[in-house]
């Protein structure tokens, strides 16, 4: 147990299985929430970048039409919402779409990857290397830290060109640990903050007993793990 771990004992008269099974419904509640955000701010940040292009596509076909175009949405949607919406965010919106088309198709292969993901993917200019991460990550439950490191390291190459795998493949891995420890890092986005608050902590899930005090531990984030007492 670790110096940050905190033991909690239920508060008087509190039974430890009922506690237990409130905080899992909680938790339940959590990741379905997760999922459901995520999956509209994929969808709507594309729709966003669709109807950008559509716009210049109606519009001027001059560079300068399209940059100013950029600039004045940038404008007026930090206007009506605040921050978020800056010129560079709309670009890559614009990218995301001009690169990944066809939603239906390419949803239905990778649901789990969040827009923090696909991020990372439009700074990929090789297709064959961005198809490639892009099923990885998926297939793997790469985070987008993970995603951004394996990027950066040219993973994709390096195995590429290897003619012994595993080792390659083993040195990721060590080097993403601690990255894949944070399973939830996609809430820390202050705008799913502001529209998830079902937690104080950013992030909390349920793992099996670790010591023979503990009915349930939870980590945070914040790597602190908290033991139920029975």
């Amino acid at each position: 147990m670790e110096k940050s771990d905190k033991i909690i004992a239920p508060r008087s008269g509190l039974d430890s299985k009922f506690l237990s099974d409130i905080i899992e419904i909680i938790l339940h509640g959590r990741d379905v929430a997760y999922k459901a955000v995520n999956e509209s701010m994929v969808r709507t940040y594309w729709a966003v970048g669709k109807r950008i292009v559509e716009e210049e596509q109606h519009g001027e076909l001059r560079a300068e039409y399209g940059t100013q175009l950029i600039k004045n949405l940038s404008k007026s949607l930090t206007d009506v919402f605040g921050k978020g919406f800056t010129e560079r965010n709309l670009r890559s919106f614009r990218q995301f779409y001009v690169l990944f088309p066809d939603y239906e198709i390419w949803h239905a292969r990778v649901p789990n990857l969040k827009w923090t993901h696909f991020r990372s993917l439009i700074t990929v200019d090789n297709p064959e290397a961005r198809n490639w991460y892009m099923n990885e990550a998926a297939a793997e439950n790469w985070n987008s830290r993970t995603l951004d490191r394996n990027i950066g390291s040219q993973y994709y190459y390096r195995l590429l060109q290897s003619q012994h795998k595993e080792p390659v493949i083993q040195e990721m891995k060590e080097k993403t640990a601690e990255f894949q420890s944070d399973r939830h890092e996609f809430i820390k986005n202050p705008v799913v903050g502001r529209a998830m608050p079902l937690l104080p902590d950013s992030s909390i899930s349920p793992r099996m007993p670790e010591t023979s005090i503990s009915t349930l531990c939870f980590t945070t984030t914040s790597s602190r793990r908290f033991y139920l007492l029975t």
